[in-house]
């Protein structure tokens, strides 16, 4: 089962608590509670296009496995919250089971925020009204040969990029005049159809020399 690592955080690699999260409905409800920080079944239901019924057994099922959690009723209302402020569900490199387990979780990571990141632009999160904002956005990729050492140590710097504003969530007075909700998606990954470079195996090569005229 996954552990808490600090105050309303998660890391967990465990294979049951992965494939438990492995399921769209299961993401979309997450990603919705994190938004919006309590919605009811009902409430979630709608903003899905699902029955109460379904978002209410998702929501049982992440419950199980420590995603969220009963927030205080209100009247008759009974919402759900994330029970993290953060999660790490980065697999345990030695169990196979975890790698193929977040992997699934990360797929469906990558359509979800493929899928919000179309509708902000096309809804206006560039706003030629907002010129301060322009610059504040941006679609990038680049391409680049590491070593497994240099990308891991590039992935701890991308996650270390946001630690400056952390709380700011949960806690509005930490946000200064004018702040609006950001979004950063990173991905950073080796590429599957290339080798580990080798040295040696590398011809010498030099350009044809050209006679002299």
């Amino acid at each position: 089962m996954a552990e808490p690592s600090g105050p309303r955080e998660l890391r967990t690699g465990d294979p049951e608590t992965l494939k438990a999260l492995a399921h769209p409905v299961r993401v979309d409800i997450l990603s919705l509670l994190d938004k919006h920080g309590e919605k009811t079944a009902s409430q979630l239901a709608e903003l899905l296009d699902q029955t109460v019924a379904n978002c209410s057994f998702h929501l049982r099922t992440l419950e199980k496995y420590g995603y969220v959690e009963r927030a205080e009723q209100r009247g008759r209302e009974k919402p759900w919250r994330a029970a993290h402020e953060s999660r790490n569900l980065s697999p345990d490199p030695s169990d196979p089971q975890s790698i193929v387990a977040s992997s699934r979780v990360a797929v469906l990571y990558v359509q979800n925020e493929m899928q919000r990141l179309m509708q902000d632009l096309q809804r206006g999160a560039l706003d030629p009204n907002q010129p301060e904002w322009v610059s504040a956005t941006t679609v990038n990729n680049s391409d680049f040969w590491a070593t497994a050492e240099e990308m891991t140590d590039l992935v701890e710097r991308v996650i270390a990029l946001v630690e400056p504003f952390r709380g700011r969530g949960a806690d509005p007075t930490l946000r200064p005049a004018g702040a609006r909700r950001g979004r950063l998606f990173a991905a950073v990954n080796p590429d599957p159809d290339s080798e580990p470079h080798d040295p040696d195996a590398v011809t010498d090569a030099h350009p044809a020399e050209e006679d002299a005229p």
